[in-house]
C-alpha cells in the first residue's frame, strides 16, 4: 500500500470574479462566493477541508491522497465545476473560471504556512499560463 500524501497547500482563485463583483455589486459577489464554495465543497470528501482566505481565494486541504495525480484529478474537477454558469437569485447568469496551485507535503514544506505560500506561488504560475488551469509548486515553471 502506498504511503499517504497530505496536500495541505491547494490554493484556488477565481478567474473573472472581480468583473462580476464590479458589474453586479458586492451582494452578487457575496452570493457568487457562497455558490462557488458549495460547488467546491460538493467535490470534496469528508476528510478534506475548504477555507476562504479572503476575497476570492480559497485553500483546500486534502487528507490521505495516495499520489500527486489524485490531487490533480480533484483540482481538475473543481476547475471544471467552477467554469459552469452560476444562476444568481437576481436571475442573472454569471460565469467565472478558476486557477489553482498545488503544494505537496512534505516535498514542498513541512508546515501549513510554507505549504500555503508555495501553493500560492504555483497558483500565480497557473494564472500566468492563461488561467483555467493548475500548476504544481516546483514542477512547473
Amino acid at each position: 500500500m502506498p504511503a499517504a500524501l497530505t496536500v495541505d497547500g491547494l490554493s484556488v482563485d477565481f478567474d473573472g470574479f472581480k468583473a462580476v463583483n464590479d458589474a453586479l455589486g458586492h451582494d452578487a459577489g457575496d452570493e457568487l462566493l457562497k455558490l462557488a464554495g458549495k460547488r467546491m465543497e460538493g467535490r470534496l470528501r469528508h476528510t478534506d477541508t475548504l477555507a476562504r482566505l479572503g476575497g476570492d481565494e480559497f485553500v483546500v486541504v486534502l487528507e490521505e491522497i495516495a499520489n500527486a495525480d489524485d490531487a490533480a484529478r480533484i483540482v481538475k474537477s473543481i476547475v471544471e465545476q467552477l467554469s459552469t454558469a452560476f444562476q444568481l437569485t437576481s436571475g442573472k447568469e454569471v460565469r467565472i473560471g478558476a486557477s489553482a496551485g498545488i503544494s505537496l507535503f512534505p516535498a514542498n514544506g513541512n508546515d501549513a504556512e510554507t505549504l500555503i505560500r508555495n501553493a500560492d506561488a504555483a497558483l500565480y504560475q497557473a494564472k500566468a499560463a492563461g488561467r483555467g488551469t493548475w500548476r504544481y509548486y516546483g514542477l512547473d515553471s
